[in-house]
Parts: C-alpha cells; structure tokens; sequence
C-alpha cells in the first residue's frame, strides 16, 4: 500500500507539467453571466436588416496591439455578420501604435494628447487618445486593408471635442470629399459627426478647415446594414486609474454615444507591475471608474459589463506578487456593479512559463505572442457563447 501511494505521487510529480499544459487550455466559465442579458438579447436578433450587437473591449496593451481582440473580431463576425472594425485612434498616438490590418498616415505637426499625459480638461474619451490642429495642411489617413476580416465600411462616425473656439473639418472617404462638419459648441462636449455612403469603402481622411482648433477623438468605421463590431481601444501600459483623467460627463457622453452592448474592461497587470500596489487604492480607482461608467445621475445605465481580470504574468521567473488579492477586488466589485467576471489567470492555468513553453507568451514575462493572443480569444469566445463548459 505504501508503495503504490510513493508510485502514485512519483507518477503525480512527472505528470504535473503536463497537467499544467493541459490545464491551461481550459475553458474557465464567466460568473454573473445573468448580467450580460442586454447583450445575449441583441445578439439573437442579428440577421435582422440593420440591427447591429457593439462590443466595447477597453484596456491596456494588451487590447491595444488588437492581437487578441481582432481575434475575438473574426469570431463573433464569423458566427454572426460584420458589422465593420468599429471604434478605432484616428492617428498613431505614439511611435509604436498599431492596429490590426488598419494604416495610418500622418501630415503636420498635430497635438497629441493622452490619458497618461497632455492637456488636462478631460475630453479625451474612451479611446483615451486625442489629435488637435487647426492648420488645413494637417490631415490624418486611415486605410483599412482590403481582403481581410471588417475590410471595408459604408457609415462614419467621427467624435470631436466642441468647444466655443472650435473649427470645422473636411472629410474625404475613399478620395471624394464629404460634407463640412462644424465643432463649435458653447460648452465642452463630446460631438458625434455621421457619414453615409453609396458603396463600401476602405480609407478615411481628416482634415482642418483652418478656422478654428479641432480635435480629433476617434472614429467607427461601420456597416450600416448591421452586424458585430467588436472596438479595441486601450493604451500601453495603461491602468484604471488613467481611464479616469476623463472627465465623468466626457466618459458618460462616449458611452452614450458609442450606445456597446457589451463593454469589456481588462486591467490590472500595469498596476500589479508598477512597484507600488496597495489594494485598498486600487479599490478605490476601481470603484470610482465603474461609478464614472455604469452611473449616470445616479442611475445605472443599461449597458452590460464584464471584467476580464489581468493575464497570468511573470517576474524575476515567478508568478507576480498580488495577482490573488487584485482577482479578489475585481470579483467583489464586479458582482457589487453587477458586472459578469471572467478568470483570465485561471484560464492560463496561473502560469505564464507553461505558455512561454509553448510558445504563446514573450520572455518579457507580461505580453503574449500572437499565438498566444489568438488562444486567449478562443477561451474568452467559449466562455461568452458558454461552449466547452
């Protein structure tokens, strides 16, 4: 009997970093999948002429390099329809910014302000990146590549700043010139300027009409006839405290006017990996960023949520310090909103070096590889459409 329990441990130590690997295959379920009603509703309705299913996907780098999100693109619009890429930067906000199958071109010397840094009247919106210029040199390119996933668009819309100095801007979709848009306002606000036309398109210009400054928030690049999009709007190295250099009336007039059906919040590894985590302040960024988001006046919005938790992480080769206690918070406060949860670090086996072995994540020991990312989408799909439970 003593023998066969040594072999049974024996055997149970040899076999743990193959356990370990298939662990972290796992699908993990979401808790609280009764607050995601809203979005379940609207996804049963595509097929319907028009109706379109948003999904607000907002957090740091890795929502930003759109890796893992452009993933989760291609599969709700492979299940269901495309809708269009959706919210996106309109310029490259720093030297390293990417997205997805999206090119940028940009001429003149723009103001670039961000959440991490710039002007601080607190108009930046979710996209968290603003451009501002009132030369009619200046212009800012975006093309979407053809021949692949939300390639092209047949609605705009683009968000500026009003203020009561503001310009107007010109527009050329696919080289034809739209209709002027004015951003003057009596007050700051968040505008929302529409675009329709005739065919699908690929590229979109912004351009100043030299009248006035105008400042560039982010634009959706859509189909009118409906379908899935899925935004990815993040920041490197980003943390939920950031979001919050957004006034809460500029946070509250982007979610309106964004109108997600699903909006996903994925932070914490910046915060863990900054050198100076306190969980009580992290709590208290937290609480007062749900508050700014789900509450209008004092009312929740209908707007359904879900924490995605930070990704498994390494340092000096060991699993970082707090992941434990930041999950605890973020559970808490996600049933305290009545936000859905989903496990991230669970769904990685809370092991990083397991997919590093695997050539999923980087040896920086916080971003995964491409592979990786595409895996990540995977278990978060699974989990949402509630597959491999």
């Amino acid at each position: 009997m003593y023998l066969i329990l040594s072999l049974s441990f024996m055997l149970s130590l040899i076999l743990l970093p193959f356990q370990s690997s298939l662990y972290a295959q796992n699908h993990v379920p979401i808790d609280g999948k009764e607050y995601l009603s809203r979005f379940y509703t609207s996804l049963s309705k595509q097929g319907e002429m028009g109706h379109k299913t948003r999904i607000t996907h907002v957090g740091d780098s890795h929502v930003i390099a759109d890796i893992w999100t452009s993933q989760m693109r291609k599969l709700f619009q492979s299940r269901y329809a495309d809708g269009g890429r959706g919210w996106i930067l309109v310029g490259k906000g720093w030297r390293s910014f990417s997205q997805s199958q999206i090119s940028y071109e940009q001429v003149g010397d723009w103001s670039i302000d961000t959440l991490k840094g710039g002007v601080d009247d607190g108009f930046l919106g979710l996209a968290g990146c603003s451009f501002s210029s009132k030369n009619p040199a200046d212009r800012l390119k975006i093309v979407n590549q053809r021949k692949q996933q939300s390639s092209s668009f047949n609605q705009v819309f683009v968000h500026t700043l009003g203020q009561p100095q503001g310009g107007q801007f010109l527009v050329k979709i696919d080289g034809v010139l739209q209709h002027t848009q004015s951003t003057q306002s009596n007050y700051l606000n968040i505008m929302s300027h529409l675009f329709l036309m005739p065919k699908q398109s690929t590229s979109i210009e912004l351009m100043p009409l030299g009248d006035g400054e105008v400042r560039f928030l982010s634009v959706s690049l859509e189909k009118k006839e409906g379908g899935v999009l899925y935004d990815a709007l993040g920041l490197n190295g980003a943390q939920a405290k950031h979001l919050l250099r957004n006034q809460r009336r500029a946070l509250n007039q982007s979610l309106a006017l964004v109108q997600s059906d699903l909006l996903i919040l994925s932070y914490g590894i910046n915060e863990l990996y900054s050198g100076s985590f306190e969980k009580n302040r992290y709590e208290q960024h937290m609480r007062y960023l749900l508050d700014s988001l789900l509450f209008v006046n004092g009312k929740r919005n209908q707007q359904n949520c879900l924490l995605t938790g930070a990704f498994s992480a390494i340092k000096n080769d060991q699993p970082i310090a707090n992941m434990d206690e930041l999950y605890q918070i973020q559970s808490r406060l996600a049933t305290l909103y009545q936000c859905a949860f989903w496990d991230a670090n669970l769904a990685m086996g809370k092991d990083l070096r397991v997919w590093q072995a695997k050539g999923w994540a980087q040896n920086d020991g916080v971003h995964l590889t491409a592979k990786g990312y595409e895996k990540m989408a995977e278990l978060l799909f699974a989990a949402i459409m509630n597959e491999g439970q």
